[in-house]
């Protein structure tokens, strides 16, 4: 139902940047999870979103639902987010795994960072840290990128990488570095 604004008109529902579930997500929404099979057997907590001055919306959806679908608890903080606020939710919601997108291609500038403020952070030596999209302003290749990144402190690199193959991805990392 819904509420009325002071002018008589309803007002949009209030969005919200919780979105666990208590019934499984619907599977194959829009087509865009179409064959996925591998489904998370840990039940791991993520937390995720778009770093600094990047307003995909869109993307952050698509994101948010495929690892819905996928099986995982999904803690989405959406867009133009400081990499302060990633931590800060990752402590808070005992994530296992943090992902970042970007889709400006001005990551590289937040993720500088990620190194010191994680050290910053006692009980984050666990959170496998991804981060994805495109990742740098104009052309690259991931050769020169990936490893830029790894060294700023990233676990897990995707350059301009489809969706399902990060994820795919991710799912492999994690089991082989996480116990089952």
């Amino acid at each position: 139902m819904n509420r009325l604004n002071a002018r008589g008109r309803a007002e949009a529902p209030e969005f919200t940047t919780d979105i666990t579930r208590d019934t499984p997500p619907a599977v194959g929404a829009f087509g865009i999870i179409r064959g996925c099979t591998r489904l998370n057997p840990w039940a791991m907590k993520i937390v995720t979103g778009v770093i600094g001055n990047d307003i995909h919306v869109v993307a952050n959806r698509l994101m948010d639902l495929s690892l819905n679908a996928r099986g995982y608890e999904v803690f989405n903080l959406g867009v133009n987010t400081y990499l302060e606020e990633f931590f800060d939710a990752s402590v808070e919601t005992g994530a296992d795994v943090l992902l970042i997108s970007s889709l400006n291609g001005e990551a590289e500038g937040w993720s500088r960072d990620v190194k010191p403020l994680k050290a910053k952070y006692k009980n984050l030596d666990d959170l496998v840290m991804m981060i994805g999209g495109n990742l740098t302003v104009g052309s690259g290749n991931a050769t020169d990128i990936i490893p830029r990144y790894q060294n700023y402190g990233f676990d897990l690199v995707c350059h301009q990488v489809d969706l399902n193959t990060g994820l795919d991805m991710l799912e492999d990392y994690l089991r082989e570095h996480k116990p089952s």
